[in-house]
This record gives C-alpha cells, sequence and structure tokens, in this order.
C-alpha cells in the first residue's frame, strides 16, 4: 500500500473503533454529544473538501446525483437553523445539529473512502473489525452488568441497564442492530472467509450475544426491529437459515442465563436444600419503559404533529421543539420520531429534501445493484433504521452513515482489496 492508503486505512480504522464510545460534553445550558470517532470523521470529511477544492474529485456514488441530495440537505439544515436563530434566538441543540451534520458526513465519507480506496472486501475487513470490537465491548459490558445486578461486585456509577459506551440503552441496541445486519448480509462471504478465533469460527457466538445483548437492554423497539429483521432475512434468505434460527435462539438463552440464572439457581437451590449459594430473593426485572414514559412519547408526537400543522411548508425552525418543550410539556426533550422531528423543523419541503436521497438509495437497491451482499446491506440498514426511526430520533446515529457511504460508493479503478 503507498501512504495515501495507508493513512486512509489508519483514519477509518480510528473511526470504526471508536464509534462505540459516547461521552457528554456541557456547553452553556445544555449538553453536545460527542463521540470519541467524531475527531477522526472530521479528518476526514476534511481531506474529502480538500480533495474537492484543490483536485475538482468529488465523491463517486452509485445513486446517481447524490453529491446534489447532499448538498440540499445541507442547505435544508442551514436554512431551518438561521429560520430558528431568527424566530427564537439562538440555541446550543441546534448549534450542535448544525455542526453534527457535518459530522455525519465525515462519516458516510468514511465508509465510502474504505471502498473507493480498497473496493468491497476491504469494507468487508473493515466490518470485521467493527464486528469484532463490539463482540469485546459487549462482553464485556454483559458480564460487568450481571456481576452488577447480581450483587456479586458494585461499580460506582454503574447502571441496571445495558447502555455499555453508548450512554443510551436505545443507542447501544441501534448500533447492535447495523453491526448485526451487515453481519448477515456478508454471511455469503463469512463462509468463505470465517472469522475464526483459536482455530474456531466464532461467527454464530458473536450473532448470539448481539441478539442476547438487544434483549438484555429491553428496548421495546429494537425487540421489535430485531424480530422484523429475522423475518426478513429468514424469507428471503439473505442468511443461511439454519444458521439464523440456532445463532438467534442461542442468543434467546444467552439472554435468559444472564437475566434469570441466578434467581433460577436460587429457586433450585431453595427447593432442594443443596446450600448452592447466595440466595436471589427474586428475579431482576427487565427495564421496560413504564405506561407514563408511553404517555410522554405520545404526547411528543402530538405536540410535533400540531408544529407541523402551524407550520407546514418551511417548519418551525431547528430547534424549535426542544426551545419550547420545557414551556409545553415540562421537561426538555427532543421528538421521538425522526420524521415527525423532520416535519415539525424543517417543513414538508425540508423533509422531501431529505426523503429524496432515502427513496433514490431504495431504487438504487432494489432495480440497480448487482453485488448482492450490498443489496441486502442496504435494504437491512434502511429497514431498521425505518422502524427504529418510528421510536426514536435516530438520524444523527454515526454507525448508519459509515454503512450507507459504504454500500453507495464506487470504488476507483486503481483500487485494491486488503
Amino acid at each position: 500500500m503507498g501512504l495515501e492508503e495507508v493513512a486512509v486505512w489508519i483514519l477509518t480504522l480510528m473511526v470504526g473503533g471508536l464509534v462505540f464510545f459516547q461521552i457528554h460534553v456541557q456547553i452553556g445550558g445544555g449538553y453536545l454529544n460527542v463521540n470519541l470517532a467524531d475527531p477522526f470523521a472530521m479528518l476526514i470529511f476534511s481531506v474529502a473538501m480538500l480533495n474537492l477544492l484543490l483536485k475538482r474529485e468529488m465523491p463517486e456514488w452509485r445513486v446517481p446525483r447524490f453529491n446534489l441530495y447532499l448538498l440540499l440537505m445541507t442547505l435544508a439544515i442551514v436554512v431551518a437553523y438561521l429560520h430558528g436563530y431568527f424566530s427564537f434566538g439562538s440555541s446550543t441543540w441546534a448549534s450542535g445539529k448544525l455542526v453534527g451534520w457535518l459530522v455525519l458526513l465525515g462519516y458516510l465519507f468514511c465508509g465510502y473512502m474504505v471502498v473507493r480506496y480498497f473496493r468491497m472486501p476491504g469494507f468487508f475487513r473493515f466490518s470485521k473489525l467493527m464486528l469484532i470490537s463490539l463482540a469485546l465491548i459487549l462482553l464485556v459490558s454483559i458480564v460487568k452488568w450481571f456481576l452488577f445486578i447480581n450483587g456479586f461486585l458494585n461499580f460506582k456509577g454503574f447502571s441496571y441497564i445495558l447502555e455499555a459506551y453508548s450512554g443510551n440503552r436505545n443507542a447501544l441496541a441501534f448500533q447492535v442492530l447495523m453491526i448485526l445486519v451487515i453481519a448477515l448480509a456478508f454471511d455469503a462471504w463469512y463462509i468463505k472467509q470465517p472469522l475464526k478465533l483459536a482455530g474456531l469460527d466464532v461467527l454464530f457466538f458473536v450473532v448470539a450475544l448481539m441478539v442476547a445483548a438487544i434483549l438484555i437492554t429491553a428496548s421495546r423497539s429494537a425487540i421489535l426491529t430485531l424480530a422484523v429483521v429475522f423475518l426478513c432475512v429468514f424469507y428471503f434468505g439473505m442468511a443461511r437459515r439454519k444458521f439464523l434460527l440456532v445463532s438467534f435462539l442461542s442468543g434467546g438463552l444467552m439472554f435468559t442465563g444472564a437475566q434469570y440464572g441466578m434467581y433460577l439457581v436460587s429457586v433450585l437451590d431453595s427447593y432442594m436444600l443443596l446450600g448452592l449459594g447466595p440466595q436471589i430473593s427474586a428475579a431482576v426485572p427487565l427495564p421496560i419503559s413504564t405506561e407514563s414514559s408511553d404517555s410522554l412519547r405520545l404526547t411528543l408526537l402530538t405536540t410535533a404533529f400540531d408544529m407541523w400543522l402551524n407550520n407546514p411548508l418551511f417548519g418551525a425552525g431547528l430547534g424549535a421543539f426542544y426551545h419550547e418543550s420545557a414551556d409545553v410539556i415540562g421537561i426538555d426533550v427532543v421528538v421521538h420520531n425522526t420524521a415527525l422531528w423532520i416535519l415539525a423543523e424543517f417543513g414538508f419541503v425540508g423533509f422531501v429534501s431529505f426523503a429524496i436521497p432515502f427513496v433514490c438509495v431504495i431504487r438504487y437497491a432494489v432495480t440497480e445493484c448487482r453485488l448482492k451482499v450490498a443489496r441486502n446491506a442496504i435494504i437491512l440498514l434502511l429497514l431498521v433504521f425505518a422502524i427504529m426511526s418510528l421510536f426514536h430520533e435516530i438520524f444523527y446515529q454515526r454507525i448508519f452513515w459509515i454503512f450507507m457511504g459504504a454500500c453507495i460508493a464506487v470504488p476507483r479503478a486503481s483500487g485494491r482489496s486488503i
């Protein structure tokens, strides 16, 4: 590899390895979600901009006019930000979203550069490394979670809700779903190039671990998405059906053991008087959202819909809902639905500018994409995005943009696999 390729590989690897680590930075009266991979994503964005300015080299996508769509989305965000600024003043949250869009473009270009320089086999290796990283994070987090909830160890600041390093169980579940669908989409390639550890193919264990992690988070939206993904992959034969069945069932068993294992041992111990270990008086409850949470979510959706009806064409401006939420609802909160958030703050015109590229990507996957693994990956990525976005605002989930950028990138003629 040349120096340029080495630099690209290092930068993209840093993004892929650090994207799972999220922190919250206090800024003024609010906070900004910062990912440890963000600085490297911004470096990649800078490289793409330098190529544009100095070499007149624009990113090449398999989806026609995709650069134009990115420009329209950028203009929509800038206009919505200015609309909000002149309507109700500056907003830390809105400023974070404006800057965050540039960061998202960095993640999009990260996936693009992997394929641009190393073709799809390079992306397959890249996704393998991300899969291994996530598996290690989940393994450590689930073991710590198990020891914590059963009283074996006490970790300061640890939560009984499985969040790993994402800061939110739904965000963790989304990350896991993204990695999971990429692994299932590339199942045919994993058959030829197995994921081995000490000579053993561990893909089965990793998939089961990811399924168990999603169940442990007790995120209802993620569990629903997981079920839909399973049915879609099984019905259309996107992965080996036997492998899919056994790995998902094993993940369910892992979840049962982690969630209720000690309680079942305690019950058996009490019944048989074996004196095997400490008594657990009750099973650890699943952290499922309460009825009050559902009521709040419904209020958020209806309020956002009303905001859109009051500003149907151009919306109320970026940050409007967050700005008004404390007065209307009593707390600072965002819309828990991506489509409604865009409609409320960008209006129908802004919504169309965001919807068109997604429609074009779907059209490309269904009618034009000739590489089966890429087609499966795009369909599954968009499926997860569509379902999860009904219950959460996930437009700014970085990992989605990495994979989407890779799946629609055009490799250069001199690109090489690694």
